[in-house]
């Protein structure tokens, strides 16, 4: 019975701590940092192997952007959907910027 309690007990602090973990990864994505930084998670292993899974990005907005620079933005399929990839191209020919990233 006495391990059956010392199980229960670690299981219950690691579960402790990683919630503990993602509220703080929340709530730190959502307010903004001083410098206007922001902090994000990355998901998914499109910038591999300049990023990696579950690395953490510190990002600030910026007045130019060049290619090669990593970006993270919203999506306009998805707005809720953050993605974060390298400018590949930059078409300034119009009244507007386009840029193109692949990650």
């Amino acid at each position: 019975m006495q391990t059956l309690a010392k199980i229960f007990n670690i299981f219950y602090k690691i579960l402790t701590v990683l919630l503990i973990a993602i509220i703080l990864t929340i709530a730190t994505s959502l307010i903004p940092l001083p410098g206007n930084y922001r902090i994000y998670s990355v998901v998914s292993g499109s910038m591999e192997p300049a990023l990696h899974v579950g690395s953490i990005v510190f990002v600030r907005p910026l007045s130019d952007y060049q290619i090669g620079d990593i970006v993270t933005f919203k999506t306009p399929k998805d707005p809720k959907n953050t993605v974060t990839h390298r400018l590949t191209a930059k078409d300034t020919s119009k009244d507007q910027i386009i840029y193109s990233t692949k990650g």
